[in-house]
């Protein structure tokens, strides 16, 4: 994100003012669109970071009702042995979804990883 707001010029910012905008208005009218690539790949690693987490979700849950899936899915190493099918096919329905969402929003991913770079 600290790339996407140093890439605005404060002429564009001040011309915003001068046209009469508050400082308010300025960010969501002038900033925030010119943003749009930065604040959606910081909103995809947040969504991917939440998603494979799972030492906090096992600390705080009790019950199978507020299990997250990664949590759920060790529960099928057991104490004799590895229940290795229902492992293998919650791996794949932890993974789908995240895979289907790389390959939705890849060009705003890597527009956005990209936009502070300077070589």
């Amino acid at each position: 994100m600290i790339g996407a707001i140093r890439s605005i010029t404060r002429e564009i910012d001040e011309a915003a003012l001068v046209d009469g905008c508050s400082e308010v208005e300025a960010f969501f009218k002038v900033v925030l669109p010119q943003t749009g690539s930065g604040l959606a790949t910081s909103a995809i690693i947040a969504y991917l970071f939440s998603w494979s987490e799972f030492m906090i979700p096992l600390l705080v849950t009790q019950t199978s009702r507020g299990m997250t899936l990664t949590v759920y899915a060790a529960y099928f190493a057991q104490e004799y042995g590895v229940l290795w099918g229902p492992m293998s096919a919650a791996g794949v329905i932890i993974a789908l979804p995240v895979i289907v969402f790389a390959i939705l929003v890849h060009k705003y991913l890597i527009k956005g990883l990209t936009l502070g770079y300077v070589r």
